[in-house]
């Protein structure tokens, strides 16, 4: 029964459909990866985790135990093949450099069963002529009919995208302080860079036994991108206090948060000739009373190009 089981690739990651994210539960860590194509959720352990982050698909199994062991996490070269079969089978994992160049290029020279000449491409069928391109037999237009206004000039702002206006709701906004934005969203994304300048600011803050140089997961798959997945704690961003307060904007003040945190709740509408700023309804200070320390939707930036 077992040779019938799908091998996995020869040098195997995690495909990206699958979601990897990273979780502190009543203290304990673990690993969810949702997978999208089949709506499903597999969880698993730092360890296996490790495993999976080395499974880069640069490597074969014997070559992710030595990655894995860097990592901290040890295991053997059956225990590593028998967890990619296992996520194979579910459809969760996808050949990396598999890259045959021979088969590639012979595949590519060689031509299309059944043709042994070039394909042929069809002419084009001649256009109906227009009256600008008309023959001299062609009739005139009426000379009553009259002629079409001329375009209306266009404003500088559509040329240059970051030279548009940012126009805002009349309406003001407050923070209160009360966290329920870093526990309405599963994920809480940042970019690298990002990362590591909130690992630079705490560095005594936990998660859990989660260190900070863990506090991080690729977006999508095993191969870190642009994009990645802050750790969370009992379903909440982990770097939110107790108190309901962030402790980046504690340490490092509202610009050292992720973007995407300093523009909640904002949304940005760009309709050609300005950028238009609405506000995302989930956020319950939307709807708060407004006070003196209320600030503009749009923010301080009056151009597009001032945006972070």
């Amino acid at each position: 029964m077992g040779s019938d089981r799908p091998p996995p690739p020869r040098r195997p990651r995690l495909a990206d459909h699958v979601l990897p994210r990273r979780h502190v539960i009543d203290g304990t860590e673990r690993v969810v990866l949702h997978d999208q194509h089949n709506d499903e959720v597999v969880q698993v352990g730092p360890r296996e985790w490790a495993v999976l982050e080395a499974a880069d698909g640069t490597r074969e199994p014997e070559g992710i135990v030595v990655a894995a062991r860097r990592r901290g996490a040890h295991a053997r070269v059956a225990a590593v093949s028998e967890l990619l079969h296992t996520l194979a089978e579910r459809g969760m994992v996808e050949a990396g450099e598999e890259a045959e160049p021979e088969a590639r290029s012979s595949s590519a020279e060689s031509p299309a069963p059944g043709s042994g000449t070039p394909l042929a491409v069809a002419p084009t069928p001649a256009l109906e002529p227009t009256i600008a391109d008309a023959s001299p037999a062609s009739p005139s237009p009426s000379p009553a009919m009259p002629s079409s206004p001329p375009p209306a000039p266009v404003p500088p702002e559509a040329d240059d995208p970051g030279e548009r206006p940012v126009v805002g709701l009349p309406e003001g906004l407050r923070c209160d302080g009360g966290g329920t934005c870093c526990r309405l969203y599963g994920t809480v994304m940042a970019t690298p860079e990002e990362a590591r300048r909130i690992e630079t600011l705490l560095p005594h803050w936990r998660v859990g036994s989660v260190p900070s140089e863990r506090w991080t997961t690729p977006m999508r798959g095993s191969t870190p991108g642009p994009l990645l997945a802050l750790v969370a704690r009992d379903g909440a961003c982990g770097m939110l206090r107790d108190d309901g307060l962030c402790e980046i904007h504690r340490v490092g003040g509202a610009e050292a948060k992720p973007l995407g945190c300093r523009l909640f709740p904002r949304t940005f509408v760009d309709d050609g000739v300005e950028l238009r700023v609405s506000l995302k309804p989930e956020c319950p200070c939307v709807l708060a009373p407004l006070t003196a320390a209320a600030e503009p939707v749009a923010g301080p930036w009056t151009r597009a190009r001032e945006l972070p």
